[in-house]
């Protein structure tokens, strides 16, 4: 989500932008998606050229696999190279990513002097409903703009 799309100053916090809309970041999302592509990579046959290609080069996304998971506390499943139960595995690690993310974001929350407003507004991190109005009269818009 971004700044433009919930109709705030372009310069607003991250942190702000993330706690309404109750997203998560989209490195988030992007590491989840690199997780569950190297995964399918692990289950391929030796005999594809992608899998030689994992096998045999020292690939800098490997890497960065490898990094991900092990900030994540799943080294284990990069030294196994394995995981039993694919849909279990990136539901585990996404909700362990989601349950940081909301700490973290609290902490920044209740720790950060600029926010003292916000702070008596805002209750919990989660999807603000001024966003769905926001939303129906964006598009609203659009398809006025559109039909003249």
């Amino acid at each position: 989500m971004h700044a433009n799309d919930i109709c705030v100053y372009m310069k607003t916090l991250y942190a702000v932008v993330l706690g309404d809309s109750g997203r998560l970041p989209l490195t988030t999302n992007l590491s989840i998606r690199c997780l569950k592509y190297w995964l399918k990579i692990l289950k391929m046959p030796e005999s594809r050229y992608i899998r030689k290609c994992y096998n045999y080069l020292s690939v800098k996304w490997a890497l960065e696999i490898k990094r991900i998971l092990c900030k994540n506390k799943c080294e284990y499943t990069w030294l196994a190279q394995n995981v039993e139960n694919d849909n279990s595995f990136i539901k585990k690690f996404t909700e362990y990513i989601r349950r940081r993310h909301l700490e973290a974001w609290q902490t920044w929350f209740n720790s950060s002097s600029k926010l003292s407003l916000y702070r008596a507004i805002k209750t919990a991190y989660g999807h603000e409903h001024y966003l769905n109005i926001l939303r129906t009269r964006k598009i609203t818009t659009h398809a006025c703009r559109c039909t003249s």
